[in-house]
């Protein structure tokens, strides 16, 4: 899937990042490993993700790292309850 991301390093110990991606859902089938593969039908869930990062590190005790996330999801499943017996 697409992917991009840009850093800038603001001096010899700091930078930011920035980066994007477009994701795709994965699944398997089966609901209980104990039993034998029941068919599960389900369609593709997409993703796209954003990361913005900041890091810079100064003496040799000081130093920070900030990263936040975002994700905003397309047609996401969420799995049935169910037992195991």
């Amino acid at each position: 899937m697409p992917s991009a991301g840009i850093d800038y390093r603001i001096d010899s110990k700091s930078m930011v990042y920035f980066h994007i991606a477009k994701l795709q859902g994965r699944g398997f089938n089966g609901l209980n490993p104990l039993e034998p593969p029941v068919q599960v039908e389900f369609g593709p869930e997409h993703v796209n993700a954003y990361e913005l990062d900041s890091r810079a590190s100064g003496s040799k005790t000081a130093a920070h790292h900030i990263d936040v996330f975002r994700e905003n999801y397309n047609d996401f499943k969420l799995p049935q309850p169910h037992s195991i017996r």
